[in-house]
Formats: structure tokens, sequence, C-alpha cells
């Protein structure tokens, strides 16, 4: 995911460090870089496309024309800006690292400068520990890829998310497997990894049903699917 730059420099920003800063960082495995084209570029970008298998995951949230999206710890925009590209109605990038917050809306604002109406279907909103920062009923689709574990209570936290989506809306939440993963994925400790049955009972307890669970088809994390 590389856009080009219209400005000459830009400063290097580090996604977050190695411990997180609050209940929704995601692992510091992104950072701004610039090659000799002047293209910003996501640090691991190669690798991380190799195991996080971006189009898979966002196969798995269907149709998503004339669809509300949110992406609730979306760094940089690994997936927004995707997102963003498949014509998404909207694309609502939220994250709770101010650093992260500057990053997106610089990147929002080069797309801007070349897409007519960009403005219109990407948002870029700061969340707190707490408040998502969603209105109610506001999205079809909820997305959190490798945030889930640094968000504290969880129940409390979903069930917020719950009164996001609307009717027949649907969370995807993908995250790492407790399970040896190789240095070059820059996974997260275990501390801060969750199993699976923990996210389904959290989910449950929260008031979605319909649950779809794929540990397989990603070598390293796992994807789970719910419906409001």
């Amino acid at each position: 995911m590389r856009y080009t730059l219209l400005l000459i420099s830009v400063l290097l920003i580090s996604a977050c460090s190695t411990e997180p800063k609050n209940s929704t960082d995601t692992p510091a495995q992104e950072k701004l870089d610039i090659n000799q084209d002047q293209k910003p570029v996501l640090d691991n970008e190669p690798e991380r496309s190799y195991w996080q298998r971006p189009d898979l995951v966002l196969s798995k949230l269907g149709d998503i024309e004339e669809k509300v999206i949110a992406d609730i710890g979306a760094g940089m925009g690994y997936f927004s800006f995707e997102l963003s590209k498949r014509k998404a109605k909207k694309v609502i990038a939220i994250d709770i690292d101010g650093e992260m917050i500057k990053a997106l809306n610089f990147f929002k604002n080069l797309m801007e400068e070349k897409e007519e109406n960009f403005g219109e279907r990407f948002e870029v909103r700061q969340a707190t520990e707490d408040d998502p920062q969603i209105e109610d009923k506001e999205v079809d689709i909820i997305l959190i890829v490798n945030t889930i574990a640094y968000i504290n209570p969880k129940t409390a936290y979903l069930k917020n998310l719950h009164s996001k989506l609307k009717e027949g809306g649907k969370i995807v939440i993908v995250d790492f497997k407790t399970k040896h993963i190789p240095e070059y994925v820059n996974a997260p400790p275990y501390e801060y990894r969750e199993y699976i049955h923990v996210i389904e009972e959290e989910l449950q307890a929260s008031g979605f049903s319909t649950f779809v669970s794929d540990d397989t088809t990603l070598e390293f994390q796992y994807i789970v699917i719910a419906e409001k």
C-alpha cells in the first residue's frame, strides 16, 4: 500500500513502543519511511503482506459496497486505505495514538489531492480507551486487527461496539495465535495475545451471535466474525 508523496519530506514516525501505551495501541510493526521514489512505505510491508494476507482478510468482510466500515486500531491505515480503494461507502479510521492520527491525516490529505471527494469517503477519528468515537448504529462493519488484546475491559468495550452497529451488522476480529511465531512477523509477546475461545466468550457476553471462527486459514492469526 504505497501512496505517492506530494511533499518532499516526512518525519519518521514510530507506530508505538513495544509496550502498548494504552488499551488500543497496536504492536510496533509499522514505521513510516521514505524511499528514493519519495513514496511512504510501511516498514515490513512485504513481509506483512506475506503473513497477514490482507486480500483474504478483507474478503471475510463480504460485499463492502455501500457499507460504512470502522477500522479500530487503524495504525497508519494498512487496512483503512485498502478498504477505501475497494469502494466502501465510507471508511472511518480510528486510533487512540496521536502520532497515528497525524499519519492517517497526512495520507488522507495526499489522497484528497489525487481523488475527488475522497474526504467524504474517508474519515479519521481519535478514540479514547473506553470510547471508539462511533455513533449508535452508524456502521455496518467493525474491523479490529492486531488490537483486541490491548482492549480492557473487553466485555464493556464490545457491548459498546454492539450498539454502534446497524441491524445485521458484523464485527471482524483478527489477532495473533498463542503459538510460536517467527521473529519476522513481529508479533507481540504472549501477554498481549488472547485465546480465540476468550474472544468468542467475550463477544457472546456482549450480545453478538452467529459466530464464525477460523483459526486455520492464516498461519499465525485467527479470524472471528460475529453478527449483531
